[in-house]
């Protein structure tokens, strides 16, 4: 393993009715539980565009950014961490369907099913709960600052 930092987002995608969308893993510890899509930015690719591109991979569903809802720190090792960036995003079009290689399951779930599901990953039901139970307050992007431009996103 590298040393460093390792970035990550994942896509909080709430439909019409209030279901969450998830994915059922396919590889690593988390094979067969079912979490939130999202992947790995590219490389000068801006951290909300990577977001909304994974989830189109790997599910088929277009959406658009409400927020950021959570940032999770991971300490690997003393040498590398995972820092894990969630968006608050608003389906707007498409169906639910798995890319058959990261997921083999894709699917809308009313949040009772998913905070009722055991393989639905505890970090993923915690980040659900927060984010539309209890309302947690998200970060935007500010879109009318003058700090936004083609190297700097300013979410607050």
């Amino acid at each position: 393993m590298e040393t460093g930092f390792e970035i990550g987002v994942g896509g909080l995608v709430v439909n019409e009715n209030g279901e969450v969308l998830m994915v059922r893993h396919t590889y690593g510890e988390l094979k067969g539980y079912w979490l939130l899509p999202g992947g790995h930015p590219e490389l000068n690719e801006p951290l909300d565009e990577a977001v909304l591109r994974e989830v189109l991979e790997e599910t088929g569903i277009i959406a658009r950014v409400q927020g950021i809802v959570a940032i999770r720190q991971r300490i690997l090792t003393p040498e590398h961490q995972e820092i894990y960036i969630v968006f608050l995003l608003e389906h707007l079009t498409g169906q639910p369907q798995s890319d058959g290689r990261e997921n083999d399951a894709v699917k809308y779930f009313s949040l009772q099913e998913v905070l009722a599901n055991p393989k639905a990953t505890p970090l993923a039901k915690s980040i659900i709960h927060r984010a539309l139970v209890e309302k947690s307050p998200r970060l935007q992007l500010a879109e009318s600052s003058p700090l936004v431009n083609f190297t700097y996103r300013l979410f607050y």
